[in-house]
């Protein structure tokens, strides 16, 4: 353990490692929250500052470029972050005092920099903090551009999007895109019933709600998880739109099932859960260590109906030819739809990837169509918001085999759904659901 150190400087410590040697924010500040000595009170604190950060990355940047004359990618990666934090508490966290936001970021700058960095930050966040309102002066731009400003998502994502929803609907998907989800779980209900599980927290003061879309899902209200209960196998961590796939494979027990992009196991062992740990499920991945992953999954929620193999998706395992009731492809995306847990995302990302994605997907999904029995269903799912990688996949593997037909999803079922727009697929959106962004089209065998 580290000596002691303040909530800020833990978490320019995390912002500096996701900005300049580009680690992942969850794997950084479990790791920051885990390897230094905080006060407890002060870890709230902490994560806010770090998701705020990267979510806001290009709408704090956008400030420091027009107040400073030295623009933020010239700046040293430690003073670049400090302004970001300062400028972020200024602007979006309104429970903390200004005085406060410049005074600790001037200390910081003063540790991580020299005298002149901080008189240099010092004087751009007192400037930003006169600002008020008037900070971005947006008016003269096109909706595109001040979306992407305004709501800190790259031109080509806010374009995207606009072609595809309108300008009104990116907006607003922006916004939510930078709030922090609430943490769900799925209730393990091969060895206990949600509604055991709801007691349970209730004893300990925590307090949780059923989900409306999954009927395993619970989210939280106040409190967090108990770690115990995790490791005994009670509960696992999943978004309810994550939970939603697995329930619109609909596997039943007894049957025979394959989950060709299984990793990390969230959903292999829910359609495990659902066929009451009776029949039997292959689960695949291209990599070894995230094969392991599954396994762990399985081992801890109590699951031994899962056969695990290294097995690239893409290319055809002829030993499976037309043996599956269900089959499940939970294809390898951009990741669009999961922004507010992975808010990286959006500047790790390029546009040319989401070409390379669909056609990797196209694969993907010609190859899994093999395993399906006459009669069987296969459902192809994403957690992104892109056309291209989504309904367009699925028209062209529909166009080109004849044999499939698209099943419209009963949204009937799921109360939040039911009065929306009636199509093909399940389209689930944070700033509509309050779930992970995903696309979910159930296809079946003629």
């Amino acid at each position: 353990m580290n000596k002691p150190i303040s909530a800020r400087e833990a978490a320019l410590k995390g912002l500096y490692r996701i900005d300049v040697e580009e680690g992942y924010s969850n794997i950084v500040l479990d790791d920051i929250l885990s390897n230094f000595e905080v006060n407890d009170i002060d870890k709230p604190l902490i994560t806010e500052i770090v998701y705020g950060v990267v979510s806001r990355k290009l709408s704090l940047d956008y400030i420091i470029n027009k107040n400073s004359k030295v623009k933020s990618n010239k700046i040293s990666p430690w003073i670049r972050n400090i302004m970001r934090m300062g400028i972020y508490q200024i602007l979006y966290l309104t429970k903390i005092p200004v005085s406060a936001a410049c005074n600790e970021s001037v200390k910081l700058a003063r540790k991580y920099g020299h005298q002149a960095s901080a008189g240099f930050v010092n004087a751009i966040l007192r400037k930003v903090a006169d600002s008020g309102e008037g900070i971005f002066e947006l008016a003269n731009m096109s909706d595109i551009e001040r979306i992407s400003i305004l709501h800190s998502h790259p031109e080509w994502v806010v374009r995207r999007w606009v072609g595809q929803y309108g300008s009104e609907f990116t907006q607003d998907l922006c916004r939510s895109n930078n709030e922090r989800p609430k943490i769900v779980i799925r209730a393990n209900t091969l060895l206990i019933s949600r509604e055991n599980l709801i007691e349970m927290f209730n004893e300990k003061g925590i307090k949780v709600s059923e989900s409306k879309i999954s009927k395993n899902g619970l989210i939280f209200q106040q409190g967090n998880p108990i770690n115990e209960l995790f490791h005994k196998g009670m509960y696992t961590v999943q978004d309810e739109a994550a939970m939603l796939v697995s329930e619109v494979l609909d596997p039943k027990p007894g049957e025979m099932v394959a989950d060709i992009c299984s990793a990390p196991g969230g959903k292999t062992t829910h359609i495990a859960q659902l066929m009451e740990n009776r029949g039997k499920i292959y689960a695949w991945d291209i990599h070894r260590h995230r094969v392991e992953l599954v396994e762990k999954a399985a081992q801890r929620l109590g699951v031994n109906i899962i056969e695990t193999r290294l097995q690239d998706a893409a290319q055809l395992n002829e030993t499976l030819i037309g043996k599956c009731d269900k089959v499940l492809i939970d294809a390898p995306c951009s990741g669009l739809g999961v922004i507010r847990r992975k808010p990286e995302i959006k500047w790790t990302r390029t546009e040319e990837d989401l070409d390379t994605l669909a056609g990797l997907q196209r694969k993907i999904l010609a190859a899994a169509s093999n395993y399906v029995k006459n009669g069987g269903r296969m459902v192809y799912s994403t957690c992104t918001l892109n056309e291209d990688e989504n309904e367009k996949v699925v028209e062209e593997f529909i166009n080109k085999n004849k044999n499939f037909e698209i099943e419209t999803v009963e949204k009937k079922k799921y109360d939040i759904l039911s009065n929306k727009e009636v199509n093909d697929y399940l389209n689930l959106y944070p700033n509509i659901h309050g779930t992970d962004g995903f696309f979910i089209a159930s296809l079946k065998r003629l």
